[in-house]
């Protein structure tokens, strides 16, 4: 990032402004907070939204225009931390869900090459694969008989990702987003 600044500044000083590929800055309709994610600026929205599972919070993301937002970093994993418990909120649900190759049904996955705890990966085109599934604590895997099976979706609660059911249902938010205009 301090490179790409450096960049931009010798060339701001030596060469015209069009030479120099400076793009506009995009901005967020009225509502949605803006953050400029590694690939992407980015706008968000945290939506409150009693008894919801993951198929409702899809719906509401995608009348909104929007898809459940995935997190880039620390930095963002920070500021929808802060942004939930300024609405008094611990839990929503993000972008996370189980790679398709580690949904084995009712058979056992721990015996699959990155499956069990470390089956997940982000939901949105924005985000580029990091290490912060590998923090996804909690039980994050479920028993049924002799058989362990992950479950299949992720929230964040109280600035911690949890494995969970896409059918259980929350109190709590959903954060949407989608590409700043």
């Amino acid at each position: 990032m301090i490179v790409k600044v450096l960049m931009l500044l010798v060339c701001l000083q030596f060469a015209n402004v069009d030479s120099c590929n400076v793009r506009p800055r995009k901005t967020c309709e009225a509502g949605w907070t803006k953050f400029d994610r590694v690939i992407v600026e980015w706008c968000f929205m945290y939506y409150i939204y009693p008894n919801m599972n993951k198929t409702t919070a899809e719906n509401i993301c995608a009348g909104l225009g929007a898809e459940i937002s995935s997190i880039d970093n620390m930095e963002m994993k920070n500021l929808f931390s802060t942004v939930m418990s300024s609405y008094l909120e611990s839990v929503a649900w993000v972008g996370i869900a189980l790679k398709p190759e580690c949904n084995c049904g009712a058979d056992s996955c721990l015996y699959v090459p990155g499956c069990g705890s470390g089956g997940y990966y982000w939901t949105d085109k924005y985000t580029y694969p990091n290490d912060l599934l590998d923090y996804v604590s909690g039980v994050n895997e479920t028993s049924t008989g002799s058989n362990v099976v992950p479950f299949d979706s992720g929230l964040l609660i109280s600035g911690e990702f949890h494995a969970v059911w896409s059918t259980d249902a929350i109190e709590g938010g959903v954060f949407c987003g989608k590409e700043a205009t």
